[in-house]
């Protein structure tokens, strides 16, 4: 192994060494170790990144540069000719006591899989990525329908029936997004991600088990993954709810951007209206349906039919939020003086101070837009 600049550098795998690719084919000539720790090499693999180095140093240093004559003769006893190879060893049976060079090494062409009966499963899981494409997997099925029909009746073909993994606890479920006849909810509609917890009377496994009708459900975590405890603010039908038929039990401790004066102004309005937080998110809701009022993140949470979306427990938070935010603003009309004759804050809805400062929260207006700068 030469002791200069590398040239044509590879990688030696596992122990991911660096050589220059002539000096590698004349070692692999004799042995199939690594000639720095070695370590049985099984694959070799180009450095393009340490290539980019090496070039960059001798622009700045040519005087380090090999002479054209060396480099010509470094080609002609390089042997690697493909990006990727892996050696090739022979059995013990076969060996003769001689090395054959070459023939210890192959480009590698991973062999094609065996067929299996088994029935294709295609897995949408929780993403965060506007773009998305399902990857498709293959796995032993379990779906109970394929068995015994289901409460509406359905059972899966028997042949060619397609399934999803539950991206909570990837039990197999029927994949009957083009089911016209189909009311049970499958996958959110906003980050698409397929749940059984909404589809079978038992729930999903992944929450605690089996599940009653509503089950408690905790948004105060800002991480969308992570998983819900036992106890919370929020009722959600199992994990994966129709937004029209979802109950809500009490603020969410992050509506109106964390604003506990704002949340205060409207559970005082609805305690004199003889109203309840899941009325005015169901009236609201209704109305943003209808298209009576707009909001473009509403929009943005839910399917073109908004009446036949559901959105999983991760994503019904930011769409209770938006909704409450809308029936706050519907009723300023309707609040005492005090409440109406406050300034506007400068960042809006937006602000961050609003969140931590009682004070301010409580003398400036935050139910509006940011002001442009």
């Amino acid at each position: 192994v030469c002791h200069s600049v590398f040239y044509k550098c590879v990688s030696l795998l596992p122990c991911l060494h660096n050589t220059c690719a002539a000096c590698w084919s004349d070692c692999m000539a004799f042995d199939t170790k690594c000639p720095q720790c070695r370590v049985v090499v099984t694959e070799v693999r180009r450095n393009h990144a340490l290539t980019a180095v090496v070039e960059l140093f001798l622009q700045t240093n040519p005087s380090k540069a090999r002479s054209p004559e060396e480099l010509k003769a470094m080609d002609t006893r390089n042997k690697i000719t493909d990006e990727s190879l892996r050696i090739k060893r022979k059995r013990s049976d076969d060996y003769d006591g001689e090395s054959d060079g070459d023939d210890h090494m192959y480009p590698v062409i991973p062999p094609p899989p065996p067929p299996r009966a088994v029935t294709l499963i295609r897995t949408i899981g929780p993403i965060r990525a506007a773009a998305f494409v399902p990857v498709p997997r293959i796995v032993q099925n379990g779906c109970t329908e394929c068995e015994t029909p289901g409460p509406d009746g359905w059972r899966c073909p028997p042949i060619n029936s397609a399934h999803f993994n539950c991206s909570q606890c990837r039990r197999v479920m029927p994949d009957r997004l083009n089911d016209p006849t189909c009311t049970r909810p499958i996958r959110c509609s906003h980050c698409l991600a397929v749940m059984c917890g909404g589809y079978f009377a038992e729930g999903c496994a992944s929450f605690n088990g089996s599940q009653p009708a509503v089950v408690n459900v905790y948004f105060q975590s800002r991480s969308p993954f992570r998983s819900a405890p036992s106890s919370s603010l929020l009722c959600v039908d199992k994990q994966l709810s129709q937004i029209t038929t979802c109950t809500i039990t009490n603020l969410p401790t992050d509506s109106f951007g964390s604003n506990s004066f704002e949340q205060r102004v409207v559970l005082d309005f609805l305690q004199s209206q003889n109203l309840t937080v899941n009325d005015a998110f169901h009236i609201t809701l209704t109305r943003l349906i209808a298209k009576e009022i707009t909001d473009q993140t509403f929009d943005s949470l839910v399917d073109a039919d908004a009446q036949k979306s559901a959105l999983c427990w991760r994503c019904i938070n930011p769409l209770i939020s938006t909704v409450l935010y809308k029936y706050r603003e519907s009723i300023t009309s309707q609040l005492p003086p005090h409440i109406l004759q406050r300034p506007d804050c400068w960042y809006g809805q937006s602000c961050r101070t609003q969140s931590h400062n009682a004070s301010h929260a409580a003398k400036l207006n935050h139910i509006c837009s940011p002001r442009n700068p």
